[in-house]
């Protein structure tokens, strides 16, 4: 019982660092596209 107690909070550990990785690339892929498009519009402004 022990042994299935610590695999599962490794495995909860995981699924929360996962989501971690996958929050933190979300938000810099929402960085880069407001960089770009600030971009987009100083060129169109021109």
């Amino acid at each position: 019982m022990g042994r299935e107690t610590f695999k599962k909070r490794q495995k909860e550990a995981a699924r929360r660092e996962k989501q971690k990785k996958k929050a933190a690339r979300r938000m810099e892929r929402t960085d880069e596209r407001a960089i770009a498009e600030k971009q987009v519009q100083r060129e169109i402004g021109r």
